[in-house]
């Protein structure tokens, strides 16, 4: 099969599963697309601390648009919802910590015709909402605790076209701000590189 013809087979197959109807009427060399749903179950394991923090199932939601060689292109808004876990920052002992992922610009990439390996950006703030020592109502952090700049993480792995896969990915987590007096401890716990993110990705109808 050539290669413009398999990716538009992916394209048709994936389409039929989610019940999305597209154009295929279109000329030679033109690219058709679909949009499409996934759930996610991601978590992050936070090198210097190391702690994994599980997170609850998100969504995927974009589209695959269809090109003349062997890539499809993928673009669309993956949201996860917050994660709280407990654990020991220097300084301020244990604590229940709670973390939203806002995505600041669409995740983009690219999945292969031949093999379905998939290599994709996202973009995104990391939000800490609170951090509250264990036994005492008060949050150190108010509300405006988020890294100065946006995290760029590159993930890779396979995704089938019916039953999906797992990508998996590093990242730096930048410098905190606006976390009050935690700023700096949070900096020394937290900020940095080598942390790791793994996911499953599963097509869904919604």
């Amino acid at each position: 099969m050539r290669h413009s013809a398999r990716v538009t087979a992916i394209v048709l197959l994936l389409a039929g599963m989610s019940g999305t109807a597209i154009a295929v009427s279109q000329p030679a060399g033109a690219s058709e697309s679909f949009k499409f749903a996934a759930t996610v179950k991601a978590q992050t394991t936070l090198a210097k601390l190391n702690e994994t923090l599980v997170i609850p199932p998100g969504k995927f939601h974009g589209a695959i648009i269809s090109g003349s060689g062997t890539l499809a292109r993928l673009k669309g808004n993956l949201k996860l919802p917050p994660a709280t876990t407990t654990i020991k920052i220097a300084g301020i002992g244990l604590a229940r910590v709670t973390v939203a992922l806002s995505q600041t610009k669409k995740t983009v990439g690219t999945l292969n015709a031949n093999t379905f390996a998939l290599i994709a950006r996202s973009t995104f703030d990391i939000h800490v909402v609170s951090v509250e020592p264990l036994g005492l109502p008060v949050n150190l952090v108010g509300n405006h605790c988020v890294t100065g700049t946006p995290v760029k993480l590159t993930f890779s792995g396979t995704i089938s076209p019916i039953s999906g896969g797992s990508v998996a990915g590093t990242y730096t987590i930048p410098p905190l701000v606006n976390c009050g007096g935690s700023t700096a401890v949070l900096n020394a716990a937290i900020a940095g590189p080598g942390n790791t993110f793994t996911a499953t990705i599963t097509p869904s109808l919604s």
